[in-house]
């Protein structure tokens, strides 16, 4: 199986469904949004046909996705040690006002997310 997180707008999962299609892999596709669907609805106007397209193509899709929860996550439960590709497309923390991208406590907060990512995620990969 394979996970992704973090594609607000599920192209890369697409993309990686087709992939995998056409290679005759048959784990499952994980796409994950951080966003509920409302959100992404509001921004992107292809949300809907993009969930679309990934479920023809067999993928689960979940939306509002801590990351860095996924073993508190229910929808997580039993896929301990299942997960044998992970992606992580755009990890960030979110912006800071008033600080610029390179400033140290922006830093610490993108590497305590990876952190906290990985963390959550030893439990799920395979061994």
């Amino acid at each position: 199986d394979a996970a992704v997180f973090g594609d607000a707008n599920l192209t890369f999962c697409m993309n990686l469904a087709t992939h995998r299609k056409g290679f005759g892999h048959v784990g499952r596709v994980i796409a994950t949004t951080f966003e509920e669907v409302e959100t992404l609805r509001e921004r992107y106007k292809e949300i809907d046909t993009s969930i679309a397209f990934l479920e023809e193509h067999h993928a689960e899709v979940y939306h509002g996705v801590d990351c860095t929860r996924i073993a508190l996550d229910p929808r997580f439960d039993g896929m301990e040690s299942r997960l044998g590709a992970v992606y992580y497309n755009f990890p960030h923390s979110g912006a800071v006002q008033g600080f610029f991208d390179s400033h140290p406590m922006v830093n610490w907060r993108h590497e305590n997310l990876m952190r906290l990512f990985f963390r959550a995620l030893r439990h799920f990969v395979k061994p």
